[in-house]
């Protein structure tokens, strides 16, 4: 386990920890989300957000009725 010398957070990875600090720990989210007002410091958290999991599925269903 890897844990951050500045906020605490565990991680299992070496990795992950670096990435956490790059990118993460001490930062100000930098991402906003187009459909809600969900903000995150990595791109990749703003596709993961729920609410952009329900859009996209929304707009997969309208594409199939209509095409």
């Amino acid at each position: 386990m890897y844990k951050c010398r500045t906020c605490g957070k565990i991680y299992k990875h070496r990795q992950t920890l670096y990435n956490h600090a790059r990118y993460e720990c001490g930062k100000e989210p930098s991402f906003q989300c187009e459909y809600c007002p969900y903000n995150g410091c990595v791109e990749v958290h703003i596709e993961e957000n729920d609410c952009c999991k329900m859009k996209e599925e929304m707009l997969r269903y309208l594409f199939l009725i209509y095409f």
